[in-house]
């Protein structure tokens, strides 16, 4: 019996050892890691890689954008990283630790630059979220803003994302966005909905449903809603309580339409849709009914 107390007095003492060693690991691991304090500008340029006039002018469109919505966007570049962990987790903390999204009601976005690693990530909290979704963020971080920082170009680079991220968030004078008008319609066969508050869609509507290869004679109404994508910007909207659309402007009158069944991506087309233009998805399911959602550019 004695062997098996001593075993089990040691296997005690290990797990004990173990835990010490463990939350010591982690004190010195959350040691090294340096949050630098709030930056006192809105373009913040800590590593000197843009010249003093870009930085100037850019802190002044950041400026003006937050005097005329209270909205903040904080623009860091830093010589490099002071964390080991990913840039997702570094930047996650270093915004709470700023309370950017407290100072503004939580509607808040930070663009970090780390030079050293090569890494961007561009946060956003809030309202400003419906307009700044992660798939638009990405876009900017990925097709504005890598391309010219892997050339170097860091004044560019940051000119463009400054740009794509005001664009987006509607701040651009001249480019207010397009107005969709979001439709779910029933597909039928049968003369009258069996809900009366499903009223036959407009003529104009109807004519143009029709006019598709679609292959039933009566359609109604179920859900109408308008709402603005800004330019370069995106929108995500509810359908149903199992369905969603993201509309995502890309300049002119070209859009990417995403349609989402309980998270799960459907349908995503990328077309020009010009005002009075209808973009139809859905159709000719083999049940007697069939839902549609119909997106129309009003302006």
């Amino acid at each position: 019996m004695r062997p098996r107390l001593i075993s089990a007095a040691f296997l005690v003492w290990s797990v004990i050892a173990a835990a010490w060693l463990t939350r010591g690991g982690l004190a010195s691991s959350a040691a090294s890691e340096a949050i630098p304090p709030a930056p006192q500008a809105l373009f913040n340029d800590y590593a000197n890689v843009v010249p003093a006039a870009t930085a100037a002018k850019l802190n002044r469109e950041l400026e003006h954008y937050q005097w005329k919505t209270s909205n903040k966007i904080v623009v860091v570049v830093y010589p490099r990283m002071q964390s080991g962990a990913s840039i997702e987790q570094y930047t996650l903390r270093m915004a709470r630790a700023w309370n950017l999204a407290r100072e503004t009601g939580g509607n808040s976005a930070a663009l970090f630059v780390f030079v050293a690693e090569h890494k961007t990530r561009l946060r956003v909290s809030g309202g400003l979220e419906g307009v700044l979704p992660r798939a638009v963020a990405r876009r900017i971080v990925d097709d504005r803003i890598t391309p010219l920082l892997d050339r170097g170009d860091y004044a560019r680079a940051l000119t463009a994302g400054v740009n794509a991220i005001l664009a987006a968030a509607g701040a651009r004078g001249g480019e207010r966005g397009a107005t969709f008008e979001l439709q779910l319609i029933w597909g039928t066969d049968d003369s009258t909905s069996p809900n009366p508050k499903h009223k036959p869609v407009e003529p104009d509507i109807r004519d143009k449903l029709m006019a598709l290869p679609l292959k039933w004679s009566h359609y109604f109404e179920v859900k109408r809603r308008r709402f603005v994508v800004p330019v370069h910007g995106a929108r995500m909207e509810t359908v149903s309580k199992r369905c969603a659309m993201e509309v995502t402007s890309l300049g002119g009158a070209r859009v990417e339409v995403c349609l989402f069944d309980r998270g799960k991506k459907l349908v995503n087309r990328s077309q020009d849709l010009p005002r009075g233009e209808l973009l139809v998805l859905g159709g000719n399911a083999p049940n007697a009914t069939a839902w549609l959602v119909i997106l129309r550019r009003i302006r």
